[in-house]
């Protein structure tokens, strides 16, 4: 599951980028008409946080409780993790 969030946001986060500059030329050109460019932008970076929440916290494999990944125990039900 690490693996799928740590590329699901680089992958993401370098969509952003790519789309929001593009977005961006195309407004600086005064094109405003069409602007699908800044909306994938934003999907792109709601999935890049999502993943990095993903990463961020997981779940216990025991009780199905929220943990920090960092953890090597559980708070809630005292079983080694890791």
């Amino acid at each position: 599951m690490k693996k799928v969030a740590t590329w699901l946001a680089v992958v993401s986060g370098i969509v952003f980028l790519i789309a929001w500059a593009i977005g961006g030329l195309m407004i600086y050109e005064g094109k405003y008409e069409n602007n699908a460019w800044v909306y994938v932008g934003l999907i792109s970076i709601v999935v890049f946080f999502c993943s990095l929440l993903c990463l961020r916290f997981s779940r216990c494999l025991y009780c199905g409780k929220l943990r920090q990944s960092g953890w090597k125990y559980c708070p809630y039900c005292g079983k080694e993790i890791d």
